[in-house]
């Protein structure tokens, strides 16, 4: 609504750069979905053999876990980077815009600050917690 409207050329490279962001952005996101499944999977898998194969089960266990807490903080990561795009462009936007960046602020703050980005919490799920964090 912004871009290449005559009252907002003097932030045309701004407006570019930030939609040249957020595509990508969106894309390792939905990527993250895939993941996340995928990480979920290899943490009941490592489980299920430390069961029938107790040897070598911790560091199975261990590197499962590492993958899945890994996933939620990467979505964190690119999720406050998402919050702080979306807060740059409330200002250099149309004003019809503020109430979508408002809600993208808002989606983005939630995914940031959802328990899954702090990675002891999410490994504490299986009773494992890692070093220096109790």
């Amino acid at each position: 609504m912004s871009r290449g409207k005559k009252a907002y050329l003097q932030y045309e490279s701004q407006l570019s750069a930030a939609i040249g962001r957020l595509g990508p952005l969106r894309e390792e996101l939905k990527a993250a979905i895939d993941a996340d499944a995928g990480a979920y999977d290899a943490v009941m898998r490592a489980y299920k053999q430390a069961k029938t194969d107790p040897a070598g089960a911790d560091g199975l266990i261990d590197g499962a876990l590492k993958l899945a807490t890994g996933v939620p903080l990467s979505v964190a990561e690119k999720a406050h980077e998402v919050g702080e795009i979306t807060r740059s462009l409330v200002e250099i936007s149309n004003p019809n815009m503020k109430s979508d960046l408002t809600t993208a602020q808002a989606l983005a703050g939630a995914a940031y600050n959802s328990p899954g980005r702090k990675p002891w919490v999410s490994s504490k799920k299986w009773n494992r917690v890692p070093q220096g964090r109790h």
